[in-house]
């Protein structure tokens, strides 16, 4: 892995990182929680917020598992 890649991909890393943090706070995911559970019991309720917000956790999920490849590669060029 040439260097200009391996700074690539630590910027990539970096990037989703920052993306991550600014998602992930104790009060959001209290929020889902409550959220998810009164969906479960009245799924008829219409809740927008809460479907964004799932997509969003699926994009952050996506996130992750690309943090995960980055750190792999970069461990296997070390």
């Amino acid at each position: 892995m040439t260097e200009d890649e391996k700074s690539e991909l630590i910027a990539r890393m970096n990037g989703l990182q920052n993306l991550l943090e600014q998602k992930d706070y104790s009060a959001r995911k209290v929020a889902f929680e409550v959220a998810r559970l009164y969906k479960e019991s009245h799924p008829e309720a219409i809740t927008p917020a809460l479907d964004k917000y799932i997509e969003g956790e699926k994009l952050a999920d996506e996130w992750r598992d690309e943090i995960t490849e980055i750190r792999k590669k970069l461990e296997e060029d070390v």
